[in-house]
């Protein structure tokens, strides 16, 4: 995502991929404003501030994290003619790069963070640590869900194992767009409005918004309008 940015400085001559390029870096400063504005528990600044808090926060942040997910499945079909297994494949191995490795280095820091605060002679620094003993069985459940929990230890990045979920069905996607078109959407977008419940790292939101990029990249509608 941070090397992304750097394609913002390219001039926006109105094409599809430029406007993918303006849209990243704003879109970033949202997720960062999510996760860094405070509520204000006090009621010291009145509901002015809470208000303009949720507008920003709720109303206006919430749709960042959706919008990289359709970006991500526009980009995954772009100038691809059809999916062939050695178009699957490349795209895989790239996405090893990209995805995976990240992925699993800062979960590996996360964790090593989490196991150095647990220890003994750590107590007196962090004395509101949880009392989650840190075993093997941790260790190797906190890179996909953290036990009780529904994202990875680096909680962030439930973003990154959702979306390689999502890579990793393109297939499924693919030949679902190609037979049943809009339906395949419809489908996915009630699931998600009916909350329906599914396993930690594979959601009926994200696979829609992904599955809505691929939509318009497999039909090579004009994304712009």
């Amino acid at each position: 995502m941070i090397v992304n940015v750097m394609n913002c400085k390219k001039q926006i001559r109105g094409g599809q991929i430029e406007i993918f390029d303006f849209l990243r870096f704003p879109l970033i400063c949202i997720v960062v404003l999510i996760h860094t504005l405070q509520a204000d528990e006090h009621g010291e600044f009145g509901n002015l501030y809470q208000d303009a808090l949720y507008f920003f926060q709720e109303a206006i942040g919430r749709s960042a994290v959706p919008v990289f997910f359709v970006i991500s499945g526009y980009m995954f079909f772009y100038n691809v003619a059809g999916l062939t297994a050695d178009i699957y494949k490349s795209k895989l191995k790239r996405r090893v790069k990209s995805l995976l490795i990240p992925y699993l280095i800062w979960n590996a820091l996360a964790l090593l963070e989490c196991c150095i605060k647990h220890l003994p002679v750590m107590a007196v620094l962090f004395p509101n640590i949880g009392n989650q003993p840190i075993d093997i069985f941790y260790c190797i459940k906190s890179f996909w869900c953290i036990p009780g929990g529904t994202c990875p230890i680096y909680y962030p990045f439930w973003y990154i194992r959702d979306l390689m979920m999502c890579v990793l069905l393109t297939p499924l996607i693919y030949f679902s767009i190609k037979k049943i078109k809009l339906l395949w959407l419809l489908l996915l977008f009630a699931g998600m409005i009916f909350k329906v419940e599914m396993i930690p790292g594979l959601s009926f939101g994200s696979l829609f918004y992904f599955s809505a990029g691929c939509y318009w990249s497999i039909l090579k509608l004009n994304f712009r309008k």
